[in-house]
């Protein structure tokens, strides 16, 4: 993954850019492609096993959000039927799939950062000027999966104690095990906090743990996401990024001109990693190709073992 090899400050600029357009759109179209694309980056940077754990949650949560959002707004105009106080209409019922679908591909890309942008990365991005809230972002982020995989571990060390097999959720196992990971989270905290104390972190002397570096190559995903972003602002400046649900489902007319280049700009912003990707792949068949047509000195040829000699010519 070559987002991984970047400087992280362009690491967090470009997942900070996504995310915002993200959140700031309820557009069916630019929320589909955010969504079809940090699927893809998903399933880039993880095994199909782990990303199918995070549909089998996320798949569900698009689904109640939908069905809420349509019993719960009668604002539409399109009618399905009515029963009572309840008036389910197109328009509800679309936009909860998309609010769903909007909602999972946060999730998804905040997941895709997590992989991409380490703790240490992070706090050498911020450490120095947001010492606190860089540490307690990282913390958070960090707490996690850490708690998932406590949880787990507890709750197989309770089955192996008591010969339980695995069945059906009991309540008061789940009120059981909240309260062991309360108490091991509060306990985690405390130390942490001991030991942050203890190796004075709010000192002026502190340096980053993980050696960062800016180079030449950061200026092209830097410079592709700066273009994506003017992009996307220009088309939301002329009004491409209009689309209203209520009371129907319209298009405004303003958003006919802009809507092409807000479309061009947002699908190359959710693009880049994996033409990163792409472009890394070709240059490296391009460097193979090329080192294969060199044609090696016949002096040095001499100086060679004779096996090694065999497999040069």
């Amino acid at each position: 993954m070559m987002m991984k090899k970047h400087h992280p400050g362009v690491v967090l600029f470009y997942y900070g850019s996504v995310l915002v357009l993200t959140m700031a759109t309820r557009h069916p179209a630019v929320t589909l492609l955010s969504f079809l694309f940090s699927l893809i980056l998903r399933f880039r940077m993880e095994e199909t096993r782990k990303v199918g754990h995070s549909l089998f949650y996320l798949l569900p949560m698009i689904l109640m959000i939908t069905v809420l959002n349509g019993l719960y707004s009668d604002r539409g105009m399109t009618l399905l039927f009515s029963w009572g106080p309840v008036n389910l209409s197109v328009e509800g019922i679309l936009y909860g799939l998309i609010s769903g679908i909007s909602l999972s591909a946060v999730i998804l890309w905040f997941q895709n950062y997590h992989d991409t942008m380490e703790s240490g990365r992070f706090l050498a991005v911020l450490g120095k000027r947001l010492p606190v809230i860089s540490m307690m972002v990282s913390m958070i982020f960090r707490a996690i999966p850490d708690t998932l995989e406590q949880g787990r571990e507890i709750e197989q060390s309770r089955r192996a104690l008591t010969g339980e097999r695995r069945g059906k959720f009991q309540l008061k196992h789940g009120v059981t095990l909240l309260t062991i990971l309360m108490g091991w989270s509060m306990e985690n905290a405390i130390e942490t906090a001991d030991a942050m104390k203890a190796k004075a972190y709010l000192s002026d002397k502190r340096i980053p743990y993980a050696g960062i570096r800016r180079s030449l190559r950061d200026l092209l995903p830097l410079l592709l996401t700066l273009g994506s972003g003017a992009l996307v602002l220009g088309g939301i400046f002329i009004g491409g990024a209009g689309f209203l649900y209520y009371p129907f489902m319209q298009i405004p007319q303003r958003a006919e001109r802009g809507f092409f280049l807000w479309l061009t700009g947002s699908t190359l912003l959710f693009l880049l990693p994996l033409f990163l990707d792409g472009l890394d792949w070709a240059l490296g068949q391009l460097r193979r190709q090329l080192l294969r047509e060199v044609s090696p000195d016949p002096f040095v040829l001499q100086l060679l073992p004779h096996d090694l000699k065999a497999g040069v010519e």
